[in-house]
């Protein structure tokens, strides 16, 4: 899939009633609630506040506040962002904040290409034990290792997972002071997350219920870009088993991002389709 270019536009926002509702629980140092759910009589009073600030030329310290906290994404995160949001497209519903996408390539081809990228770093060896510690009283006693496993396919999902966007400003070794120190953007602002989750899936022919998968998530988020691994596998799939043996890349570098960006492009390749489709 083509690779995407844009460049960062710093936000422009303007003098509203939110933003002087923001600014003047900040300077109060009260905690705000959502705009919205203020009475009309509240939102309408800053409302005029906001016009007359407008009028005369007055800026709230908010802004300068916002500007000095802002994040920008780097060239590579924004191109993964908006490969994620191309993809996001094949959802096979709305309201959905995820898409399945099929992979251009054999399995074996992807684990080839992963493992030549810093997060293919996470992939377990094959020699690994995987399963979990037990004495059979809770989770059967295996013994799972990729060596007695066959890769019988590889799976994409991707996910929007934008989140109310707050920061805090405390200095270290302050005390987190949630209404002094928690600075909350507007409601029409969101912290930006996308995951592409990679799953590889195992099966080994001893086992009674299958086999495993194997989970490499990449996450491009304004707070740092990340990879965790984890491994789920089919006989603990009871209630409340969420999977095991993770590892995790924690704020990788750029460079790694475009490795990823470039493999996920690659691998969808050049008109992506999801299973529905």
């Amino acid at each position: 899939m083509e690779r995407f270019e844009s460049e960062h536009t710093p936000k422009q926002r303007a003098v509203t009633g939110e933003i002087v509702y923001l600014d003047d629980m900040r300077h109060q140092e009260e905690f705000p609630k959502y705009f919205s759910s203020l009475d009309e009589e509240t939102k309408a009073m800053y409302g005029q506040m906001a016009e007359e600030y407008v009028d005369l030329g007055i800026r709230p310290d908010i802004l300068d506040e916002y500007e000095k906290y802002d994040y920008s994404f780097n060239d590579s995160e924004r191109r993964c962002v908006e490969l994620a949001d191309e993809l996001l497209k094949h959802k096979h519903r709305e309201g959905l904040s995820f898409a399945w996408i099929c992979i251009d390539l054999p399995p074996e081809d992807v684990i080839d290409r992963l493992k030549q990228t810093q997060v293919g770093s996470l992939l377990c060896d094959d020699d690994e034990q995987l399963s979990e510690e037990s004495d059979g009283s809770y989770y059967p006693i295996l013994d799972i290792k990729k060596k007695y496993a066959e890769l019988q396919s590889v799976g994409l999902s991707v996910i929007h997972c934008d989140n109310d966007k707050s920061v805090w400003t405390n200095s270290a070794g302050e005390e987190r002071v949630p209404a002094r120190y928690i600075l909350r953007y507007p409601a029409d602002e969101s912290i930006k997350r996308r995951e592409f989750v990679l799953s590889f899936d195992y099966n080994i022919s001893s086992m009674s219920k299958g086999g495993f998968s194997e989970r490499i998530k990449f996450c491009v988020d304004e707070r740092g870009s990340n990879a965790f691994r984890s491994i789920y596998i089919d006989e603990y799939m009871e209630m409340g088993y969420s999977g095991h043996h993770d590892g995790s890349l924690i704020n990788i570098s750029e460079d790694d991002v475009a490795e990823m960006g470039d493999l996920l492009a690659d691998i969808v390749g050049d008109n992506p389709i999801s299973p529905s489709e």
